[in-house]
């Protein structure tokens, strides 16, 4: 920004917006880059090692240009530091923006931990699931930077409050795309679903680096300043949503306690007092706008379901690490975690352990179960009357053992009965323990006709299946 400053003197209290637009751009590229190629081609250690290659390089370009701008930089420091405070914005205290920096980084990306989870369902569990979604929020973050580098040098005094409120509004939008009963089927169900957060991620791309700039009129130091202030709050959303919100309200409740503030912000930039410089007010008035913003939230909110309505018989339990449901009755229970089918009771769980217990040459006097599941192999562990560790990534997982087992009580109080919530192999690698048998549950199949065959699977499996 100070370069900027001292070369393109017209145009520096917009240079944070300009460098704004480059980095998400690169972030854009890099997802693209990495997700669906890097990965592919030289999996996750090679593009790590290509992605620290670049950074290196772009360590010693950086060290090398040092050299020759040592005595520009020297002359273009003075003046920064004396800069005028930031200009009122809305008719609001300039300290203002700040929060709204804040508040904007909180929300952004305390959404996205709550629309991985409410879009897993249609997306699958993949790494291309949450690719998807950084690609459609950096793309339209993009878009909405690039209009306000297009725009927003045009835009009177207040011309961006009733952004304000369509910001809030589409903040809901997320709870009706991921809604089960949306009559949208087909492979195209899960970009349909996914294209709504554009809306929000490019009325936040317009409205941050305005604040910035705003807040910096070119001054790199202020822009640090501001640009800081939303990093925090985009750490804060994140651990908000992940560890409370979640856990507290479910998805669809969650994106409306983050919508909130936004809601708040929108009504005092619409129903502020103009100070006596303001200009003429935007085309569209702020609080119509918000009025109308508002009563479509509500409608949209209230008609809006939660994915576990989709099953009329079931037991939900959340956590900070997925949303797990347990539903169907008798031997059509399944078991499903962010949506997703794991098991269901079928005596293959069975098969699994009690075959290598029976063909030790000796009485076994321990073992391991990896995955939880329905506890079908953890129960028939324990029926070998030895002490059985069960390793569950999911909390939520070992609590709903009661849905499908009725001795599950009785089990779980049993003194040879040992409950671990960790990753399977951070387990192992840490454990200095050993076991007779070690049991891995395995996975739900990854194509869409698998994981249907596998959720129905029974004693008639059809010829398709097979």
């Amino acid at each position: 920004m100070a370069a900027i400053r001292q070369t393109a003197q017209p145009g520096s209290e917009r240079s944070f917006s300009y460098l704004y637009v480059a980095n998400v751009l690169g972030a854009l590229l890099g997802t693209l880059a990495s997700a669906f190629v890097l990965i592919e081609l030289l999996g996750f250690r090679g593009t790590l090692f290509v992605a620290g290659s670049f950074n290196v390089l772009l360590a010693l370009s950086a060290v090398a240009m040092s050299f020759a701008a040592v005595s520009t930089l020297t002359k273009i420091a003075k003046p920064i530091d004396a800069e005028p405070v930031a200009p009122r914005l809305y008719g609001l205290p300039p300290n203002a923006i700040l929060t709204f920096l804040f508040t904007t980084g909180l929300v952004s990306m305390g959404m996205e931990v709550v629309w991985i989870r409410e879009f897993t369902p249609y997306l699958g569990p993949f790494v291309y699931a949450f690719a998807s979604i950084l690609v459609v929020y950096l793309l339209a973050t993009l878009l909405g930077s690039r209009r306000y580098r297009n725009k927003g040098h045009s835009l009177p005094a207040g011309g961006s409050a009733s952004a304000w409120s369509f910001l809030a509004l589409f903040a809901i939008l997320p709870v009706v795309a991921a809604d089960p009963l949306l009559p949208v089927e087909g492979t195209e169900s899960a970009g349909l679903r996914l294209i709504v957060i554009a809306f929000f991620c490019a009325t936040a791309g317009f409205l941050t680096p305005l604040l910035v700039d705003t807040w910096s009129s070119g001054n790199p130091d202020r822009a640090g300043t501001a640009y800081a202030v939303n990093i925090v709050g985009s750490i804060i959303g994140p651990l908000v949503a992940g560890f409370w919100l979640l856990p507290w309200l479910g998805e669809r409740k969650a994106v409306l306690a983050l919508a909130l503030p936004l809601f708040a912000i929108a009504a005092v930039v619409a129903f502020r007092k103009p100070s006596e410089s303001a200009q003429a007010q935007p085309r569209h008035h702020p609080r119509l706008t918000f009025a109308a913003s508002g009563l479509a939230a509500i409608l949209l909110f209230s008609v809006s379901h939660d994915f576990e309505t989709k099953y009329p018989v079931r037991e939900v339990q959340r956590d900070y690490a997925a949303t797990v449901i347990a539903t169907g009755k008798g031997f059509d229970r399944q078991l499903l975690v962010n949506g997703i089918g794991m098991t269901v009771l079928s005596p293959d769980n069975k098969y699994m352990v009690h075959l290598p217990l029976a063909f030790l040459s000796r009485p076994p006097k321990n073992g391991l179960i990896i995955c939880f599941g329905m506890g079908t192999g953890f129960r028939s562990m324990l029926s070998w009357n030895i002490p059985t560790t069960a390793v569950e990534l999911i909390p939520s997982v070992p609590k709903l053992f009661g849905y499908f087992h009725a001795d599950a009580s009785k089990l779980m109080s049993s003194p040879l009965t040992r409950i671990v919530v960790d990753d399977g192999r951070r387990f192992l690698d840490g454990s200095t323990e050993t076991y007779d048998v070690i049991v891995i549950d395995p996975p739900p199949p990854p194509n869409p006709q698998a994981q249907a065959c596998f959720t129905r699977a029974s004693s008639t499996t059809s010829s398709k299946c097979t």
